[in-house]
């Protein structure tokens, strides 16, 4: 949106209001919602991408309530979002044909190898809403988890 770039974030959201009521669909539902956040009103855009949730994909919709109770603070809401998004996109993932017979699929668990990791454990492996310039961004892994991860592959070749 040309009022996105210029910076007028509020001529940006009511242009994609305008749009949304015209022509209802995912794109100008998720607009409005990131016009929203980038205006302050997280809680509205929850609000919003709720209210609108049968124009979103599943996955659309746990992303962007992922993103804003993270803006929120609500650091729990926020998870279960995102851990929601992860799940439908592992599950809508389409099996690969392999042409190599000797290169086989497998499933790695990582679920219990990280317990005990969580953002907000002593020893995390994701980092919390601060981005951490040195180590991290919000919500990405630590490099202790990338090395626990890493291992768990190397084993199950």
């Amino acid at each position: 949106m040309h009022c996105f770039r210029k910076g007028d974030v509020a001529g940006a959201l009511a242009f994609a209001r305008n749009v949304a009521v015209r022509e209802p669909n995912s794109e100008s539902v998720k607009n409005v919602a990131v016009a929203l956040v980038e205006l302050g009103r997280a809680e509205e855009a929850a609000a919003w991408t709720t209210d609108h949730k049968g124009l979103l994909d599943p996955i659309q919709y746990h992303d962007l309530l992922c993103a804003q109770y993270a803006k929120l603070g609500k650091i729990a809401e926020a998870v279960a979002h995102g851990d929601e998004a992860l799940r439908l996109k592992d599950e809508s993932a389409l099996p690969r044909d392999l042409p190599n017979p000797i290169v086989r699929p497998f499933d790695v668990d990582v679920w219990e190898p990280s317990a005990g990791h969580d953002i907000c454990a002593d020893d995390p492996w994701i980092n919390g809403r601060a981005t951490d310039p040195n180590r991290a961004l919000a919500f990405h892994p630590f490099a202790a988890e990338q090395k626990a991860v890493a291992q768990l592959v190397l084993d199950a070749l």
